[in-house]
């Protein structure tokens, strides 16, 4: 695998919270679940993408529950953009926009 794609992917799972424990780079997307009970967090997801998209940052959910979300760089993806990407989305996070309620 190509580093580049291993390192942002360690550096996605250090930032998201505990409800999304897993990145998997398939190209697709990473999928959001209750911590408790891994029910789909379908709400945290559609929050997650939409304060991303004030920003001007272009995500995306899909997957049966629509829980899944979908991160799709365009080829020429380069560490400036992967360190946009995770600026805003730590601070998304922190926001509490993504919380259940």
């Amino acid at each position: 695998m190509h580093e580049a794609i291993v390192e942002l992917a360690e550096r996605l799972k250090a930032t998201l919270p505990p409800c999304l424990d897993a990145v998997f780079v398939v190209n697709s997307g990473s999928e959001a679940n209750d911590q408790v009970t891994r029910a789909p967090a379908t709400v945290q997801a559609r929050r997650v993408t939409e304060a991303l998209h004030e920003r001007g940052i272009l995500l995306g959910t899909t997957g049966p529950a629509r829980n899944v979300v979908k991160i799709r760089p365009p080829l020429v993806f380069q560490r400036e953009q992967a360190d946009l990407l995770l600026q805003n989305l730590e601070e998304v996070l922190a926001s509490g926009r993504s919380a259940p309620g």
